[in-house]
Order: C-alpha cells, then structure tokens, then sequence
C-alpha cells in the first residue's frame, strides 16, 4: 500500500491510484475529464495546478512500447486533442509533456503528465528542472478553496472542449 494525499487534502492508501479511480475508490479532483476505450484524462489528483491533466490507461501497462497498434492511434489522437481542449478552453500557451515508466506503486497505468506552464510559474525558471519546485509549491501553497474551484471548473471547461473535439465529423 501507499499512502497519497489529494489536492483537496485527503489521505488515502492505495495498490493502484488507476484502478481506484476508475472504480470510483478515490474521489477524483474535479470530475473525469474525457475517455475513450482504453485512455481516460482526468485533473491531477495530488498536485493542484489548475489545468494539469493526467492521460493514463484504463488497464495496468508498463509503457507506451506494449500499446497495439490501434491503441498507438487512439493515444495519440486523443492526447492532440486533449492539448487543443487546453488550448481552446483555458488559452494554455505552453506544456512539458511528462512520461515515467517507475512509479510509485508497483503495478501502475501507463499514463503521461500534461503539465501547463502559467506566468506565474516563471519565478521558478524554465524548462523540466522546474516541474518540481513548481510542484512542491502548488502542493504546499495553493490548497485553498477559491484554487480548488478553479481546478473544477476548468475541468468542466476542458470537458466541454474536448467533447467538442471528439465529435467534430
């Protein structure tokens, strides 16, 4: 088991952090923010940055490397559009695109980090070296109320985007 605690401040123990939110275990964050067959995204569920969107399979994979071709497809047009959503929903100019194959847990959902940069985020530098410090402080700072409200409904604005997206004929 481990031991995470939400944006909102509850401490859960967990096997797997995939498995418990798609079981609804875990409350999520904001609410789901889009799926398809075998990807779903969702707002972080420990860090809260507004807009900071994990894309992770449905089922237990190590890496992108064991993803059928069809679900190679599926990604990647999902994850385009998930990045347009941002873009269109909440004017996200930039994004590290973040993928770890070690995780936490010792079965895990493959999933990627679509993490915004805001103009608040500069006082930390630029680039990848400045996730973590920009983590710690989201983490520590930023907890409150009127933050946690943003993060929720920017998930809503972020959903209806992508909704938009996805069913563009």
């Amino acid at each position: 088991m481990t031991k995470i605690t939400s944006a909102e401040g509850i401490l859960k123990n967990i096997k797997c952090i995939g498995c418990d939110l798609q079981a609804g275990k875990i409350k999520r964050v904001g609410e789901k923010v889009g799926e398809t067959k075998n990807f779903d995204v969702q707002q972080d569920y420990e860090i809260p940055i507004p807009g900071f969107m994990i894309l992770a399979t449905k089922k237990h994979l190590k890496g992108i490397e064991n993803f059928s071709k069809s679900e190679r497809e599926e990604y990647i047009e999902f994850l385009f559009n998930i990045r347009k959503a941002m873009t269109n929903a909440l004017k996200v100019k930039y994004v590290y695109f973040v993928q770890e194959e070690d995780s936490i847990t010792k079965s895990s959902h493959f999933h990627v980090w679509i993490f915004p940069r805001y103009k608040w985020m500069d006082k930390f530098g630029q680039g990848i070296k400045s996730v973590r410090p920009i983590m710690e402080y989201s983490r520590n700072e930023m907890k409150d109320r009127k933050n946690i409200k943003k993060i929720k409904d920017d998930c809503i604005k972020i959903k209806k985007e992508l909704y938009k997206l996805q069913n563009k004929k």
